[in-house]
């Protein structure tokens, strides 16, 4: 989201509205269709910032089922370390975990 905000800056784009337009038009179709009841209609009463905060949602939620999937799929089994390592970093699909949780 703060690369979003930066643009707006330096554009000087400070209307919800045209806010709301720009991050709609880059949202994957999987995404949108998670969010179409904030889509149609547009709402008059900040729909940029309504917009934000369900993607700050789903972002949020996505990345729990992730951690939910890492700590209860993954077990040593008969796998090496290093098997085990593997099979962890491809749950993570390339996403950085935050070093908190570990």
């Amino acid at each position: 989201m703060e690369q979003i905000e930066a643009i707006f800056s330096t554009r000087r784009i400070t209307s919800e509205r045209t806010r709301y337009l720009y991050v709609v038009q880059s949202l994957p179709f999987d995404f949108a269709v998670d969010v179409e009841d904030l889509l149609n209609p547009i709402s008059a009463d900040g729909p940029y910032t309504q917009l934000k905060d369900a993607v700050i949602n789903h972002v949020a939620k996505s990345a729990n089922r992730m951690l939910r999937e890492l700590f209860t799929q993954v077990k040593l089994e008969d796998q090496t370390p290093s098997q085990l390592m593997l099979h962890t970093l491809s749950l993570l699909a390339g996403r950085d975990m935050d070093d908190a949780i570990f």
